[in-house]
């Protein structure tokens, strides 16, 4: 499938081919591909919304490679002490 929704594809978690000019500059796992900051700007890709929040917050010790909306609240849930 070929698509620039990277909303839908982090929700999928496919196997993720980035292209640039026409080139793969990259291949792999979403959840590795969507949250390489070098990569996707080299792409001019944004990476989804989930991912830029928590990059945003990896100062407080977020990872940055996350891309599930469950697990960024799981996260953000036992960083503010709440228990679920």
């Amino acid at each position: 499938m070929d698509t620039h929704d990277v909303e839908f594809v982090a929700d999928c978690s496919p196997r993720v081919i980035v292209m640039s000019r026409g080139n793969i500059v990259g291949d792999g796992e979403a959840a590795e591909i969507l949250t390489d900051s070098a990569l996707l700007s080299k792409a001019s890709v944004l990476p989804p919304q989930v991912t830029q929040l928590l990059w945003q917050l990896s100062d407080l010790g977020l990872p940055r490679n996350v891309l599930d909306i469950r697990e960024t609240k799981r996260l953000l849930d036992h960083l503010m002490g709440v228990e679920g």
